[in-house]
């Protein structure tokens, strides 16, 4: 595989600030957690002792060519023994707010798949699509929201700094909300149909958008009630509601058209929402052919 692939999780140490020392847990190798990619990781799958470097934010020295913050040495279960530059202007601001964001701060991490291997029938149906078995990474990077499970900063010793009260609030809110949707997303992938129907909401959110609307909404279940098979509500303007028990083809319809009514609120045309849930089962089924 030659695109570099990136995964995102959640816990850190700083051993010693005033060196720019930290340990960073940025994946779970367990074999058994399926992670927001729908990846499990296999034990073995990094080498202990590789190196990689720290990018400053959100794979910015992969993405953008950013001046990396630091370097990372691998180890095999999953965390990695980070070195902030701390003589680099990169360096020192990723390190301050990666302790100021302690709590909350998450890791991710790009790399290359070098072995994997088909899930099993029980794997699938917690919603996994492949076995990571051998990964080669090459960066490691704090960022908002991760996709793996059980990763992120783990401890620090020396005493945040204070923190604007406003950016504070704003900080907690932003964090409750990536707890929210981690946990609707491990909610959804545990429904018969839930990795079909995020999947549908994901492409859905992207094709009615035109590319512009990137991140998906929650998708929430709920038992039959006789009069619908899915809503959406402003109170809840991140998800959309999708009755259980629908055929794939009733679900493909649901999803597309409660999509419209999130990406159209306050305009909630019905005609507009039933063209486009056309629209998204037509593409969706000649994309899947």
């Amino acid at each position: 595989m030659s695109e570099l692939e990136r995964k995102l999780s959640q816990s850190v140490t700083v051993k010693s600030a005033d060196r720019g020392l930290a340990l960073a847990r940025f994946s779970t190798p367990d074999g058994m957690s399926v992670d927001r990619d729908g990846d499990i990781t296999a034990p073995g799958s990094f080498q202990e002792g590789a190196k990689a470097v720290i990018s400053p934010w959100g794979h910015t020295s992969v993405t953008a060519g950013s001046i990396p913050a630091g370097r990372a040495t691998i180890h095999a279960d999953g965390t990695a023994s980070l070195k902030f530059f701390l003589s680099t202007e990169a360096g020192r601001a990723t390190f301050e707010s990666v302790k100021e964001l302690a709590d909350i701060v998450e890791f991710s991490y790009g790399f290359h798949v070098t072995e994997e291997a088909a899930p099993t029938a029980a794997q699938r149906a917690q919603g996994a699509r492949r076995v990571l078995k051998s990964l080669r990474v090459y960066e490691v990077s704090p960022v908002v929201l991760g996709a793996g499970v059980s990763t992120g900063l783990l401890a620090i010793k020396a005493a945040p700094p204070a923190v604007d009260r406003a950016e504070l609030e704003h900080l907690v809110k932003q964090a409750r909300r990536s707890v929210e949707r981690r946990r609707a997303w491990d909610a959804a992938l545990q429904e018969p149909l839930g990795p079909l129907a995020l999947d549908i909401a994901e492409k859905a959110t992207r094709w009615l958008s035109e590319g512009r609307v990137q991140e998906p909404p929650m998708v929430k279940f709920f038992d039959p009630d006789g009069e619908r098979s899915g809503y959406y509500s402003p109170r809840d303007p991140d998800a959309i509601y999708v009755a259980r028990g629908l055929s794939v083809k009733e679900l493909v319809l649901v999803v597309g058209h409660e999509v419209s009514h999130l990406l159209r609120w306050p305009d909630r045309g019905e005609d507009v929402a039933r063209v486009e849930e056309r629209m998204v089962y037509v593409r969706y089924f000649e994309n899947a052919a």
